[in-house]
């Protein structure tokens, strides 16, 4: 939230004790009725609020009118577009932050341009970089708040001040790390130019030097003078040029990273219906890691090495190589069977990769003895005729045995 209010210049959110704090209201928000212009003693935890009691500390969550204005605020297109809603149809709640990082050579020539995402999932440690693709695993929000959506934005919005500068760190540790690895890369690059500039420059020099030194022999006999004074120009435009290019090519050579540029946040809230009970989330997450064990367990056993980026959201759970191949695997996994269900990146990705992607589909994931996984190579392919539903952009296969 502080980093909400501190889009205008007249606000502020400043850190007390725990869970306490001070704002400033900015001056667009402040009627000095119902939204007063300072507030000494605010908190978002209702907790706390309780154990200091009525009259103590200001409880700042929807209901109080400058929230709910501040939110109301957001929501609306002269926020700058720096701020979306997204839906996840599995039940997820968190903040996805997009920035724009570019490396530039000494000539301040763009070298690279990316965009970095971070996801930060309420209720859970840290904050995981992504693909960018993982906005493909979200709706669109109609733009209708109701009051439990308004709740659940209120919550995460708190959370703002604190998680935002994380990511931004993040974003720029990351561009440090790409710009050093790119420019290794450039490095090499560069050299294999500057071999072949000397070749040919210093070629072309010595040609125009010994011409140069025949026309000068030349003229004890015959009026040289135009054709000295016209390689001579040959010679300094050349000589010229070649520093000109090596002055190049050391720019390119040296790289530099510019601070990343904070494109938008998503706020992500649960599909109503879609949050699991506590028990229910604890068994899902249980089979979805004996589904993820036992399908490293059949990797290595093909004697590939599987690699876990299921916390990257790139469209699959595993990278698996060996000298032959790549295998990109997405893996489902049930208690006993069921219909798989990819999302819109999952699907996607296995339409790019194509032969690449593989779907593992582990049966009797929590039963040792009946447990059994099934290979599936390009599924997008394989399977013409999937479901799609559109509101939760998910791709239904019932068939997969076949």
């Amino acid at each position: 939230m502080g980093m909400a209010i501190e889009k205008w210049e007249t606000g502020s959110l400043k850190p007390q004790s725990q869970g306490l704090f001070s704002l400033k209201v900015p001056l667009e928000f402040v009627d000095n009725s119902i939204i007063h212009p300072r507030y000494d003693k605010i908190t978002f935890d209702r907790q706390v609020a309780i154990d200091l009691g009525r009259g103590k500390v200001t409880f700042m969550a929807v209901g109080h009118p400058f929230v709910d204005r501040l939110i109301d605020y957001i929501l609306k297109p002269q926020w700058g577009g720096k701020i979306a809603i997204k839906i996840d149809a599995g039940g997820r709640n968190g903040i996805v932050f997009n920035y724009l990082t570019q490396s530039k050579d000494y000539g301040q020539s763009i070298v690279s341009e990316q965009i970095q995402t971070y996801w930060w999932e309420s209720g859970k440690e840290g904050m995981n970089k992504v693909s960018p693709q993982f906005h493909w695993d979200f709706e669109s929000h109609s733009g209708i708040v109701d009051d439990l959506e308004k709740e659940m934005l209120a919550e995460i919005i708190t959370h703002l001040n604190e998680i935002e500068p994380k990511a931004y760190q993040l974003a720029i540790q990351d561009t440090v790390n790409f710009t050093k690895e790119l420019a290794d890369k450039r490095y090499v690059e560069v050299d294999i130019k500057e071999k072949d500039a000397d070749r040919f420059f210093n070629s072309k020099i010595k040609r125009l030097e010994e011409k140069l030194e025949s026309q000068k022999a030349q003229a004890q006999y015959r009026d040289m003078a135009i054709a000295i004074r016209t390689t001579e120009g040959d010679l300094e435009r050349t000589r010229f040029e070649y520093k000109t290019r090596k002055q190049k090519l050391q720019q390119e050579k040296n790289l530099a990273f510019h601070i990343p540029v904070l494109q938008n946040i998503c706020l992500i809230i649960p599909k109503q219906g879609a949050t699991l009970s506590p028990k229910d989330a604890e068994t899902k997450k249980k089979i979805e890691l004996a589904g993820m064990k036992a399908v490293i367990q059949y990797e290595t056993e093909q004697l590939r090495t599987p690699t876990d980026v299921s916390l990257e959201f790139v469209g699959y759970d595993l990278k698996s190589t060996s000298n032959e191949e790549i295998r990109y695997i997405e893996v489902k996994a049930f208690e006993n069977t069921g219909i798989v269900e990819m999302t819109e990146n999952e699907w996607k990705t296995a339409q790019k990769l194509k032969d690449n992607y593989w779907l593992y589909v582990v049966e009797n994931a929590l039963n040792e003895p009946k447990k059994k996984i099934f290979t599936i190579r390009n599924p997008s392919e394989r399977f013409k005729e999937v479901k799609i539903i559109r509101q939760e952009t998910r791709y239904l296969i019932s068939d997969w045995k076949k």
